[in-house]
Order: C-alpha cells, then sequence, then structure tokens
C-alpha cells in the first residue's frame, strides 16, 4: 500500500509538480529559437520566453506561493507553457489562491445543450454576456420583454425605454439603482473593454435618474441572484413576483445565465403547472 503524506498535495508542492510537468511537455520543435539538440524546454530557455529572470521564473517551479505574482506574469507563463483555459485557471490558484480575471469580452459562445435548456423553461431565460447584451433567449423572454428584439442590451433597455419603467414595478428605487450599482462593479476591473465606458457613457447621457444613481450613491453591486423584484407580466391585471436566478457556467465564466421565475402574484398560465408550491 502506497502512504501519500498529506504534505505533497500542497498548494506550494502542487505548483512545483505542475509548472515542471507543464514546460516538460512542450514540444520543443514548435517554438522559434530554440536550438539544440536538447529533449525539453529547459527552465532557463523558458525564462528568457517568458522574458524573465531565471531566478524570477524559477520561483513559480520551486513553488514560492509566498510572492505576489501580477496578472500579467502568470498570463504571459500561462501563454509560453500553451496552457488552455482550465490550466490557466489552476496556475493562478495554485499560485495566489484566486481565480483569474475572466476575459470576459471574448465572443460568446452558446452550444446546443445551453439553447436546450433555455427552451425548457417557461418563463423568460436567457444567455447575457459581459456586457449585458442578450446574446440567447427564449419563447418566454420575448413574451415577457417584446423589445429585446430590438433592444438586446438589458442596462440600455432597463434605464432608457418608457416600457420598462411602467412594467418594472418600483423602477426607480429598486430597478435602476441596483442595475447601476452593477455598472459601477463592473466598471471596477482595472482593464475593462472601453465598450463598457461608452455603454456607460450612453446610458448616463440619456437617463438623468442614472446620473443620480451613478454619483450620488454609494452603493456597488456584482451579481443579481436571487433578488426579489415586482414587475407586470403583459396582460395581467395584478404584478407577479420574481426572482431573479443568475449562474456563471464554468465552461464559460464571461456569460450569465439568467431565469426570471414567477414566485406569487399574477402566474402565467404556461408556468403554474412548474411552480406546485407558489402563491396565487
Amino acid at each position: 500500500m502506497i502512504t501519500i503524506d498529506h504534505r505533497q498535495t500542497t498548494r506550494s508542492k502542487q505548483l512545483r509538480r505542475q509548472m515542471r510537468k507543464w514546460r516538460e511537455s512542450l514540444d520543443r520543435s514548435s517554438i522559434a529559437g530554440l536550438v539544440g539538440s536538447k529533449r525539453i524546454v529547459t527552465q532557463e530557455e523558458a525564462a528568457v520566453l517568458c522574458g524573465r529572470a531565471v531566478s524570477h521564473y524559477g520561483n513559480l517551479e520551486r513553488g514560492r506561493i509566498d510572492l505576489n505574482y501580477s496578472d500579467e506574469v502568470l498570463d504571459t507563463v500561462a501563454d509560453v507553457l500553451q496552457l488552455g483555459e482550465t490550466s490557466r485557471r489552476v496556475l493562478y490558484l495554485l499560485a495566489t489562491g484566486r481565480e483569474p480575471k475572466p476575459a470576459p469580452y471574448a465572443a460568446t459562445r452558446v452550444n446546443t445543450a445551453v439553447q436546450a435548456k433555455l427552451a425548457c423553461q417557461p418563463w423568460p431565460a436567457y444567455v447575457l454576456d459581459p456586457l449585458w447584451n442578450v446574446v440567447e433567449y427564449n419563447e418566454g423572454t420575448l413574451q415577457w420583454f417584446p423589445h429585446v428584439a430590438t433592444e438586446p442590451n438589458v442596462m440600455r433597455a432597463l434605464t432608457c425605454l418608457p416600457q420598462l419603467r411602467r412594467q418594472l414595478l418600483d423602477w426607480n428605487d429598486i430597478w435602476l439603482p441596483r442595475a447601476i450599482a452593477q455598472l459601477k462593479g463592473q466598471l471596477a476591473w482595472p482593464e475593462h473593454d472601453e465598450r463598457l465606458d461608452q455603454l456607460v457613457a450612453d446610458i448616463l447621457n440619456r437617463c438623468p435618474q442614472a446620473r443620480h444613481w451613478m454619483y450620488h450613491d454609494v452603493t456597488v453591486w456584482m451579481y443579481e441572484d436571487g433578488q426579489v423584484r415586482r414587475m407586470m407580466v403583459p396582460g395581467a391585471d395584478r404584478p407577479t413576483t420574481v426572482v431573479l436566478s443568475s449562474d456563471t457556467p464554468a465552461s464559460n465564466p464571461g456569460t450569465r445565465h439568467v431565469s426570471i421565475v414567477p414566485v406569487s402574484g399574477h402566474i402565467p398560465a404556461s408556468c403554474q403547472a412548474y411552480l406546485p408550491a407558489v402563491k396565487r
């Protein structure tokens, strides 16, 4: 029976093993500028490719997790070692104990499984990219929010479309300030995409109330998951209370999957069979 000392599974030792294995798995012949008859890429060569001193690069291979590695250093190392997204994430976790900042502005991919998941939900369900653009949605979304066909940006629609100010109850006190708080949270990323700046400028220019919440309120927010809100469903004569359910898939961390689930008040007939315990 093989006994493994628990100390062999520490972050430091895992980092040391992974870094060495990643480097040794490189195809030397595919890397421009490397000459000689060596079979594997050496630590010195990897350091040069990373543009770092051998001692600095070697800190990672020695499992030094007490150092403050910048995103720039780790991303460069990940590129040189030809790491995929999962391995890059593991590098960050082992070296720093934290997740890498998502690369949220890459093209959003919605596969067939996600499309099927959306289609199975009777209430609005949709996929957002990091700029709050709806990139995929189900029939329920179109029924409750027909504007999505012409204005797919959730933030711009919520702040600027008059019909949503009427449909989303407590718009000025809850929906709008929470939306602006989310914008402030996203703007906190130091390297956010300039398209986010353009979106915020457009919203602030078109919506005076948004300017108030942006400049005179300290609240910041990131996620809507579990939030309870009130709204009017088209064709209903009384409000519907909904819960906003939001999750980010591990396979595509730049997106959010949102469902707007009715829990009380007016429950559309198409939703009732799925909510046996709701209060009506």
